[in-house]
């Protein structure tokens, strides 16, 4: 696994990046040191035969729309024990919260661990348990740091 610590991102491991990834062809951005995009379009290793990679005149640097950030970040899985400790109508008030924002089959497949649950996803979840009086809890079953792509 690639050391999360490190900010200037030269190399990484491409076996990480999607088949269906777009590139950035552009070394000369000023945002390329950090920019997943160019960093995985310097790594592209010969095992991909072709590559999808943006339009080389769009926007730039700071005014880049494209941009992704080459710093891995905290991904969590399952929800399976999140109701254990709760109060019964705080339980069905948060499982249907999160039910009606993830929708059947994705609020399915994060409570048992098939999906990962986003950083972005993790402070929705933690604002719909502070919101029904839960704080401090573990909800989570696992842990992994991975590439927000």
């Amino acid at each position: 696994m690639e050391n999360r610590e490190k900010n200037d991102m030269k190399t990484i491991d491409y076996r990480l990046i999607p088949k269906t990834f777009v590139h950035c062809s552009n070394s000369g951005c000023t945002r390329a040191a950090h920019c997943l995009r160019q960093v995985a379009f310097r790594n592209v290793d010969e095992s991909r035969r072709t590559v999808s990679v943006l339009n080389p005149r769009l926007a730039q640097g700071e005014d880049c729309t494209e941009y992704l950030t080459s710093e891995l970040q905290l991904f969590k899985r399952g929800l399976t024990h999140l109701f254990d400790n709760i109060p019964m109508k705080a339980a069905r008030e948060i499982r249907d919260t999160l039910y009606y924002h993830f929708g059947n089959t994705q609020y399915y497949r994060i409570v048992n661990g098939e999906r990962a649950i986003s950083p972005r996803e993790q402070v929705y979840i933690e604002r719909v348990l502070q919101a029904n009086g839960v704080s401090g809890l573990e909800a989570y079953d696992a842990e992994e740091y991975r590439f927000f792509v």
